[in-house]
């Protein structure tokens, strides 16, 4: 084993494996993914330091066990010129009253100055090594600083020539951002040079910082961040001020922050901005008119969470390479403004509204001229009363969403006839106010969208039948169906021959599932809170290609088929059955009058009431894995065993 070169794991057993004891003696290894540091001897952190051949990554863990800076040298990381990527981890329990000395074990740590790729992870230490520096680690490509909660500054870095990435995750002390990380000397700032501070550093991410408060920048003969493309700003909720300052920024996604003011004065003077993510922001109300003005290339933009959010400025219609428009959990956000002039949202690709409950309308040429417009998704909007007429006619249309709308009225009362792309439908239920058969005219027309795949639909309990023209859909392969009263599946469900999925939810009044009508190709199938619904019938063997089976709160359901229409269901392989008392009672039963145990044993994979209680999928993967393990490594024994 000394001339062991190359020592490989997988991922899956990275926190099991166990490291050998005395590793320092495989002189000649050039790979070790990772090390585990042990408090035994021969599990020490100094059997790193024998391994002069080390190359390529290195993880090295529990380093909280390590005592003090000495042993730390032992490792000799600062002569091993091969290693390009480390990962340094503690692991402390906080709530253990110990000695933490991870200052002087990160100083005694110190790398080789060839070192591209660095993360530091849960370090407790309140500030960083000395060489931390542009001298000693001059080649740094990535850095990733994370958990370091006790850290009240953050060490030089604005100086490293090559950094392209930059993350410092949860600095739960730092209060300010600010000189000491740019590295720049303050008593060169106001000469006629400029000071480049970050000069390669493409992606930059803030994240968990409790108690940021004020990130510096703007300085007088400091040219800041030349080179990035991306911000992300997370969790920083008492962040107040930020650099304004960002000459090619085009990724901008700034989450949980109270303040606006940080989001405000990053987007003063943008120019380049091609997405823009906005989360949880609490003061909020607008985004302001220059901002969508001058960021004309803008293609993604994002608003989630923020509760004050009211409105979009007149300029949203500015930006004509916009392909995505998405706004969601803003409760209080009421209008779009109305297009005028020649300016439309042209390049319009995806359109989703969601949990906007102050949203009562779309301006009527809002997407008039969005020929582009491919997903259109309105979800919970409790107030909408209307949609544009033309959102009924935009053949560009791949997916249509209309969900839980409960006040909409005004729908496609010539039909969908004319959304000929349409792939995807999800609609219903609107408003008490549409009867059954205005909600039936919808449909019409449905049976020319030759590419429809995917319907869901949500209607009303007190309706008892289904739209008639669901059972024309026979290129159909995905079908939902949820809150409607009816008491039986159609008999015409047949005329569904290419349906590979059926899902029947809260059907309250469903009483019986006949399945004498053929569906060759369904494989899925999914019945939910149907708490009326007491069986299912003899003719579910007719479902040839069944794969996969799910039964979840049919309080009243007792019985599956006989045990000769279930074992002639073959493919069958997952059966599931959820909150159904009476009918778990009797599968769990192995034996008794009233066990259906025999019906479904032959079935590979089945859950009772969130139970496994049989999964031969998994003892099949484990022999053939074991199998071709005795047969790769163990060949003789395998041949010698079979031969007995």
């Amino acid at each position: 084993m000394v001339s062991l070169r190359h020592i490989y794991y997988r991922s899956e057993i990275h926190d099991q494996f166990q490291v050998p004891f005395n590793m320092g003696q495989l002189t000649s290894l050039q790979t070790l993914q990772f090390f585990y540091v042990g408090l035994e001897k021969g599990h020490r952190i100094e059997e790193l330091g024998r391994l002069k051949n080390l190359r390529g990554e290195l993880e090295i863990n529990h380093l909280q066990l390590d005592r003090n800076k000495e042993e730390a040298r032992t490792t000799y990381l600062q002569e091993k010129s091969n290693i390009y990527q480390l990962i340094y981890l503690w692991s402390h329990d906080e709530s253990e009253s110990c000695e933490i000395n991870d200052e002087h074990v990160l100083d005694g740590l110190q790398p080789h100055s060839n070192l591209k790729t660095f993360t530091i992870v849960d370090y407790l230490g309140t500030k960083f090594p000395s060489w931390f520096s542009k001298e000693l680690l001059p080649n740094l490509v990535i850095l990733i600083l994370s958990g370091c909660k006790r850290c009240k500054e953050i060490p030089s870095l604005g100086q490293l020539k090559f950094l392209q990435r930059l993350e410092l995750v949860g600095f739960h002390e730092l209060k300010c951002i600010g000189p000491a990380l740019y590295g720049a000397e303050t008593s060169n700032i106001g000469s006629s040079s400029i000071i480049q501070v970050f000069p390669s550093l493409n992606e930059l991410v803030l994240t968990d910082m409790r108690s940021l408060i004020e990130w510096k920048g703007d300085e007088v003969g400091v040219r800041m961040f030349p080179r990035l493309e991306k911000l992300t700003i997370s969790r920083c909720r008492l962040l107040k001020s930020t650099p304004s300052q960002f000459e090619i920024l085009r990724e901008l996604a700034i989450h949980s922050v109270d303040s606006e003011k940080p989001l405000l004065n990053l987007c003063s003077n943008l120019t380049s901005l091609v997405e823009l993510s906005v989360y949880f922001v609490k003061e909020l109300t607008c985004l302001p008119h220059e901002m969508l003005h001058n960021n004309v290339s803008l293609q993604f933009l994002l608003v989630s969470g923020c509760r004050e959010f009211r409105e979009l400025p007149q300029s949203l219609y500015n930006l004509h390479s916009l392909k995505s428009l998405m706004i969601d959990s803003c409760p209080n956000f009421s209008s779009f403004p109305v297009p005028s002039g020649e300016d439309y949202l042209t390049s319009l690709q995806s359109l989703q509204l969601c949990n906007c409950d102050e949203l009562t309308s779309l301006p009527s040429g809002m997407l008039e001229h969005c020929l582009s417009l491919e997903s259109l998704m309105v979800k919970h909007c409790n107030n909408l009363v209307s949609l544009p007429l033309h959102v009924w006619e935009m053949p560009s249309l791949s997916y249509l969403s209309l969900l839980e709308c409960t006040k909409l009225i005004s729908v496609a009362a010539e039909g969908l006839h004319r959304l000929t792309g349409l792939r995807k439908l999800h609609i219903g239920p609107f408003s008490e106010m549409v009867d059954f058969e205005a909600f039936q005219l919808i449909f019409n027309g449905i049976r020319q969208l030759l590419s429809l795949c995917t319907l869901e639909v949500s209607g009303h309990l007190h309706w008892d039948s289904l739209p008639y023209q669901l059972m024309q859909l026979s290129a159909l392969t995905e079908i939902h169906i949820s809150d409607f009263g009816i008491e039986a599946l159609p008999h015409r469900f047949d005329n569904l021959t290419s349906l590979e999925t059926l899902t029947l939810k809260r059907c309250k009044r469903l009483r019986y599932v006949d399945f004498s009508d053929a569906m060759p190709k369904l494989q899925y199938m999914r019945i939910q809170d149907c708490p009326l619904l007491e069986a299912l019938s003899d003719g579910l063997d007719n479902l040839v290609s069944l794969e996969e089976l799910s039964l979840s709160n049919c309080k009243k359901l007792e019985h599956l088929p006989s045990r000769d229409v279930m074992r002639r269901l073959t493919k069958l392989w997952n059966l599931q059955i959820y909150a159904c008392p009476k009918l778990e009672e009797s599968c769990s039963n192995l034996s008794g009058p009233n066990s259906q145990w025999s019906n479904i044993s032959h079935i590979p994979n089945i859950e009772l009431g969130r139970r496994i209680v049989q999964d031969r999928r998994k003892c099949l993967f484990l022999f053939h894995f074991l199998s071709r393990f005795f047969k790769c490594y163990f060949p003789r024994v395998l041949e010698k065993k079979l031969c007995m």
